[in-house]
């Protein structure tokens, strides 16, 4: 298990590091980072992310998936560690999962990163 959170770990900070600011680039030249449209946002931000529709004590619905939560996931809201009971419905959230049930879109939760919209 700690080796798995290792891998999602780094993961992060690699999928992080490559996103570099256009500093180098002269007048902006070299367009949007991380691919995202032009208005200068990055994949991933705030406006990006998915958004929780349910909550309940044991799992999170955030569009058509359904993620249960048990003790061993990570929470994190607001860049705070946080439990199940702080994510409020139309919050903006990232869910790091694995998958239970593929046809009935059932996933568990490994960590969750949610923001206030």
């Amino acid at each position: 298990m700690k080796t798995t959170k290792t891998i999602a770990a780094l993961f992060v900070v690699l999928l992080f590091a490559g996103q570099s600011s256009n500093a180098g680039c002269p007048n902006g030249s070299c367009g949007p980072v991380g691919g995202a449209s032009t208005s200068g946002t990055f994949k991933g931000a705030p406006a990006r992310m998915p958004e929780v529709t349910a909550v309940d004590s044991k799992k999170i619905t955030v569009g058509d998936k359904i993620y249960l939560v048990d003790e061993t996931a990570k929470i994190v809201v607001d860049r705070k560690d946080a439990t199940v009971t702080d994510i409020k419905p139309g919050m903006r959230v990232l869910v790091n999962s694995r998958c239970v049930d593929r046809k009935e879109k059932l996933y568990q939760a490994i960590r969750i990163t949610a923001k206030t919209p």
